[in-house]
């Protein structure tokens, strides 16, 4: 109850407050609409199962190719876990360069070098991921990506995709709200 500055719990409890904070966090954004996107070996990071499964997957794919898909903090973060691993990372996204919209250009060039020097690879200026590629069994085998209308697939058995994040506001998707009176804190881990 806005009005009266009121919250009611499932079971019937009631919370008074002067400001109310609703934080929901966040979900992944996932590409399901990429041909594809249900292979086994794509691998999306939210909660704390999502980390220990991919974990085990980078073990075991130890020395191979792993792609990753995104240039923000969780491709940051997986590529340089998976080359600590024993893993060879390519980072594939579409901007001119990693954290483009907190690091300068100078700026990530020096994390690109050092990125490079651990055996990090880049595909970004332009490149685009169009499709998921599998093998017989529905397991992935590459991602299909586009530069300037030229297709080509690079090959991986592990996919981890970190695009971006969307609000978990379908929570309250049914509720009227006054916003004047509610700060609506997400948190996206």
């Amino acid at each position: 109850d806005l009005g009266d500055k009121k919250l009611t719990s499932k079971a019937g409890t009631e919370f008074g407050f002067d400001k109310l904070v609703i934080a929901t966090g966040c979900s992944p954004i996932i590409l399901s609409k990429l041909e594809g996107a249900g292979l086994k070996g794509i691998h999306y990071l939210r909660e704390n199962a999502d980390a220990l499964q991919l974990y085990d997957s980078l073990q075991a794919h130890k020395g191979e190719d792993v792609l990753v898909i995104g240039g923000g903090y969780i491709g940051m973060e997986v590529a340089a876990a998976a080359a600590i691993v024993g893993c060879k990372p390519k980072m594939i996204f579409p901007d001119s360069h990693m954290m483009s919209r907190l690091f300068s250009a100078s700026m990530a060039d020096k994390y690109e070098s050092f990125y490079r020097e651990k055996g990090i690879e880049f595909y970004k200026n332009g490149y685009r991921c169009e499709a998921f590629v599998g093998d017989e069994d529905g397991n992935l085998s590459g991602v299909k990506v586009s530069l300037d209308g030229k297709e080509e697939v690079i090959p991986g058995k592990i996919c981890i995709v970190g695009v971006g994040a969307r609000p978990n506001s379908h929570l309250f998707s049914d509720q009227v709200w006054e916003w004047e009176s509610i700060f609506l804190f997400v948190a996206c881990y």
